[in-house]
């Protein structure tokens, strides 16, 4: 319960912290932006996986230290965000609405209004579907590599070490194909090449084979959150763009993240699960999942590449309170 209070909260400051960076840069640069800002959450993973090679678990509090050593950074921010200013583009916004006494960015619900209903459903199922994938993958495959594959535990942690920079470079590219190509081209390719990578990831038993497929699958699944940053912030107008955002992550992926794992763990149990094998659970979630993903994309997500946020504001006026 307390974890999941916590990624609640942890949410919905990636979606504040994505819409800054929207807000902040010119369109022709609003990719790359959202690329560099959003491979810092690869940083995490690595992290993790360097302790666990140096055997920070094997400390008197043992697997404790992880969240004793994660305090920090949140002490950093709590410290430093006391200095960030508002985007001029929220302010600008801010002070409309007051000049107007205008009342519809008190809700929380705003973002379920009928103009904009369609896009928190189709962004938030696009986002349930991947993460439910990634997230999946990301928990079962320390397991699957050290029980069905037979890799140590220190193995493992430098795996993910070592994929966790690859993950980093997928973010950056993402940021540049999507001002190249476009979002959704973009978009549609990552999730193609988590697939193509993933599923025979939790196939293979050869550790030695098995780390370039999963420096691929991390570098398409993990940088696709790039251009699912794009998709939850573009879409909406400045006075309910973070709203929007956090509806997203907490209505959508953050119980994509809960039931992913979860049915794989029911699905996999090698006493009791259907499938008895996580490995093979594992790949079968992924083409149920990223196909669906990449459907919403291409069918019901429109381009949002040289989209000028201004002109969205403007629209927005003619249906606000």
């Amino acid at each position: 319960m307390a974890q999941f209070v916590a990624q609640i909260f942890v949410a919905s400051e990636w979606a504040v912290a994505v819409t800054i960076v929207v807000e902040e840069f010119p369109v022709h640069r609003r990719g790359r932006s959202l690329g560099i800002v959003t491979s810092m959450n690869t940083l995490g993973g690595i992290t993790v996986g360097v302790l666990a090679f140096l055997g920070l678990q094997n400390t008197p509090i043992s697997w404790r230290a992880f969240f004793l050593v994660g305090i920090i950074p949140l002490i950093a921010v709590a410290l430093w965000r006391r200095k960030m200013r508002e985007t001029p583009m929220y302010a600008e916004e801010r002070a409309a609405s007051k000049a107007k006494g205008r009342h519809d960015e008190a809700s929380i619900f705003e973002p379920w209004r009928p103009q904009l209903r369609r896009n928190v459903l189709a962004v938030g199922l696009m986002h349930f579907f991947r993460y439910a994938a990634v997230a999946s993958g990301a928990f079962w495959w320390p397991y699957y590599a050290q029980t069905e594959a037979g890799m140590s535990l220190s193995l493992t942690g430098l795996y993910l070490g070592i994929a966790g920079l690859t993950g980093a470079v997928g973010f950056i590219v993402a940021g540049r194909a999507m001002e190249r190509f476009g979002r959704r081209p973009t978009f549609i390719v990552y999730i193609a090449g988590a697939a193509l990578f993933g599923v025979p990831l939790f196939q293979i038993h050869s550790p030695g084979v098995m780390l370039p497929f999963l420096c691929l699958s991390i570098f398409f699944g993990l940088g696709s959150a790039a251009i699912t940053s794009a998709f939850s912030t573009e879409f909406f107008p400045t006075y309910v763009r973070s709203r929007a955002a956090a509806w997203c992550r907490n209505a959508f992926e953050i119980p994509g993240g809960i039931v992913g794992p979860l049915v794989i763990g029911v699905l996999g149990d090698h006493q009791t699960g259907p499938i008895g094998s996580i490995g093979d659970a594992m790949s079968v979630l992924f083409i149920a999942t990223l196909l669906p993903a990449a459907f919403i994309a291409w069918r019901y997500l429109s381009e949002t590449r040289h989209l000028d946020l201004s002109a969205l504001d403007m629209l927005a006026e003619e249906y606000r309170v």
